[in-house]
């Protein structure tokens, strides 16, 4: 019988690690906006622009990762870079309440719009890396490990967040929950940033697929 050859996939399980973190830090920075901005005070109007503008801005960002791309010098460097950011923008949502009504809700807003843009931003840029660290015999197996990691991330979010919440509502410090969750969600990407930053480079392993991301459109010669 022939022997089953291993096809090697180096950095996959930190990627799949990631998404756990990722999906964590999304579960606890994103889920509860909408609730943290009626704390601040939001209405009818601005309850629609929390819930709209950021998941747009999320797509708006992808039209500039090709510039973005380039200018980071790698997907890797983007990655860890819009990560980071969109640290920054999380652990800057809990001091919106810092801020007097109206301005805690429109700073939300601009928070919200640089930390899910941050996010969005690197969306194209993993896209390029996973098929470069991860050969398409490895797909199934990268996508089953990292799908489980995200389930589990989403699935403690939830359940500690909503936990955290209840319990500092209970004592009259429902401000210091919402703090304390986007904390914990800054910390998570962090960590994903820090994993991001520790993967192997590309071009060094694959220099043949390591080419840079090119989102033009094709062109379509019709005879």
């Amino acid at each position: 019988m022939a022997a089953k050859t291993t096809v090697e996939a180096p950095g996959a399980r930190r990627l799949a690690l990631e998404g756990g973190l990722q999906s964590l830090a999304q579960g606890l920075g994103e889920a509860y906006l909408g609730a943290y901005a009626l704390l601040l005070g939001a209405g009818g109007l601005s309850l629609g622009l929390v819930a709209t503008l950021p998941t747009a801005a999320t797509s708006a960002a992808q039209i500039l990762a090709r510039r973005a791309l380039a200018r980071a010098g790698g997907a890797r460097r983007l990655l860890a870079r819009a990560w980071s950011a969109q640290a920054l923008g999380y652990l800057a949502l809990g001091l919106c309440l810092l801020a007097p009504y109206p301005w805690s809700v429109a700073s939300l807003i601009v928070v919200a719009l640089f930390a899910w843009g941050c996010g969005g931003l690197g969306v194209p840029a993993w896209t390029s890396l996973v098929s470069v660290l991860v050969p398409r015999a490895r797909h199934g197996w990268f996508f089953g490990l990292r799908g489980a990691a995200q389930a589990c991330g989403v699935l403690t979010a939830i359940l500690s967040g909503g936990a955290l919440l209840s319990f500092l509502t209970g004592r009259g410090r429902e401000a210091l929950g919402f703090v304390l969750i986007f904390g914990c969600a800054a910390m998570g990407r962090m960590l994903s940033a820090a994993l991001l930053a520790r993967l192997p480079d590309p071009v060094r392993i694959h220099p043949e697929r390591a080419r840079p991301l090119d989102l033009k459109p094709v062109r379509v010669s019709r005879k």
